[in-house]
């Protein structure tokens, strides 16, 4: 609004106009509570705040909305008059003007920066409650939200998605801390048995979101050992919290406890593929597609009874808090079942059991073209890591027409999901160069090449560029030695085969 304002004034500039009235602080601030808090001008197809992705299995966004201020008898007023947080925003309105930012990809670099000034002003509030409260009663209801972690953690989230592992963990550890420091606390200031039990449990489930969390930016880091360590701490708590407060948890909240413990058994076994322990990541997605198949049977929906997706307002494991609708809901499971069935035809396919391989990928890639087609159309990054996956197992049967159109395919979807600087969009590039050169077409495998180097040093990776840059001489030596062999009349042009250059990513 202020730069339509501000043109149209422009037009106007020749024309005599009234001396514009001096703005005053209300008017000031009003604008800039506009500016802040009113939500994004359009909504796209695929919000992050609905997002389903293997890669975000077990990380948990905070999306439910935080009670306004103004709800708690004029706190909102009080706070202005005390200047708390400049007179302007309080800690809730932050933090719900950040989750409508999250509604557009665009603007997720806004989303973080408000959840950062939310976590900020929760953090000072709650410092400054317990500095004056006359009881610890009193201070320890006042932190019953926890507004400052689930700031700080979704700041992660924010990170995560744009692939800042290394900040979205430096998030995640914060967080991980502030429950600790919580806990320890609640414990000094509450006896065994007392109302603070509940308090306690709700306060270590948000500890376990914590930690898996901050596996998973452990895991994108290639800090392996440090997520698997972290993964089985997170399922002792879990199982420490079932043992210990059994007696106060609701049936949805067990629901809820079990989706949190299969985002665990998930994370586990993603952490042990990507440390190349084939045979135990095998064994865990199985595993855990059996126990979530089991209890995806025990749980018949009906239109009366919650979805064990739908989680409440204190547990989330897939990165949703609001109830998803029965649609949602099946993608979602769709989404976890196909991750994991991913995962085992990975590990068969590193182990060189092709055929089991092949029939696995092939079934995950179904499901995900029927959960994930019609909803987000055929550029979403599970189904280029199935077409990726699937283009190998044929490559490797030397089925080089049917790898080149799924590395295509791949290619495709990448370059419009993550872009074509985007290094998994790379890597599949190389191998369609590798797959040309296969087939014999050294002209198009030539230009693919020239092509992936020519992107700069900083795009493609150091390995893929030194391989790039091998094939890249071996083509033009065989393409120099084709054209003097036609020239001289009596040689035969280069026919392909005998194997090409393969990045082993």
């Amino acid at each position: 609004s202020s730069g339509a304002a501000s043109s149209s004034s422009l037009d106007r500039a020749a024309a005599p106009s009234p001396a514009p009235a001096p703005a005053t602080d209300t008017d000031t601030r009003a604008d800039r509570r506009r500016a802040v808090l009113s939500p994004p001008s359009s909504r796209p197809r695929a919000s992050p705040l609905r997002r389903d992705e293997a890669r975000l299995i077990g990380v948990t966004l905070y999306s439910e909305p935080a009670a306004e201020p103004g709800g708690r008898g004029g706190g909102r007023k009080e706070e202005e008059e005390e200047g708390g947080n400049d007179g302007e925003f309080s800690a809730e309105e932050l933090f719900n003007a950040a989750l409508l930012r999250m509604e557009d990809d665009a603007d997720l670099e806004v989303a973080a920066a408000r959840f950062e000034e939310a976590f900020r002003s929760a953090a000072a509030s709650a410092a400054s409650a317990s500095a004056s409260a006359a009881d610890s009663s009193s201070s320890s209801s006042s932190r019953s939200d926890h507004l400052d972690i689930m700031s700080l953690s979704n700041v992660g989230y924010c990170l995560y998605l744009r692939e800042k592992y290394s900040a979205a963990a430096e998030c995640f550890e914060g967080s991980v801390d502030s429950c600790r420091r919580d806990l320890d606390a609640l414990r000094s200031s509450s006896p065994p048995g007392s109302p603070a039990d509940d308090r306690a449990r709700r306060l270590m489930i948000r500890m376990v979101e914590c930690m898996t969390n901050l596996s998973r930016a452990y895991d994108g880091m290639g800090r392996y050992r440090e997520a698997s360590v972290l993964v089985g701490e997170a399922a002792s708590l879990l199982d420490a919290i079932a043992d210990t407060f059994d007696g106060v948890r609701t049936p949805r909240e067990l629901d809820a406890e079990d989706d949190l413990e299969d985002s665990l058994r998930y994370v586990d076994a993603t952490v042990k593929l990507h440390r190349g322990e084939h045979d135990r990541a095998m064994r865990a997605y199985k595993r855990y597609l059996c126990l979530y198949t089991q209890r995806q049977k025990r749980w018949r929906p009906s239109s009366s009874s919650p979805s064990p997706h739908s989680t409440p307002s204190s547990l989330s494991s897939c990165g949703d808090r609001t109830p998803p609708s029965p649609s949602d809901a099946s993608i979602s499971r769709a989404v976890r079942t196909a991750a994991a069935m991913h995962g085992v035809a990975h590990s068969l396919h590193a182990r060189s059991r092709p055929d089991e391989s092949r029939r696995v990928a092939l079934v995950a890639y179904t499901i995900r073209q029927r959960a994930l087609h019609p909803s987000f159309g055929p550029d979403h990054r599970d189904l280029a890591d199935s077409a990726y996956l699937l283009g190998h197992l044929h490559r490797d049967e030397e089925e080089y027409v049917d790898a080149l159109a799924l590395y295509r395919r791949c290619v495709r979807a990448r370059c419009r999901a993550l872009g074509p600087d985007h290094r998994d969009t790379i890597k599949a590039i190389c191998y369609v160069a590798i797959v040309n050169r296969e087939r014999g077409e050294t002209d198009e495998a030539l230009y693919v090449t020239r092509a992936v180097l020519g992107r700069g040093r900083d795009v493609v990776p150091r390995r893929f560029r030194r391989e790039m840059e091998a094939l890249r001489d071996d083509l033009e030596r065989e393409i120099e030695a084709s054209r003097a062999a036609k020239a001289e009349g009596g040689g035969v042009a280069w026919s392909g085969g005998g194997g090409g250059h393969a990045p082993s990513g």
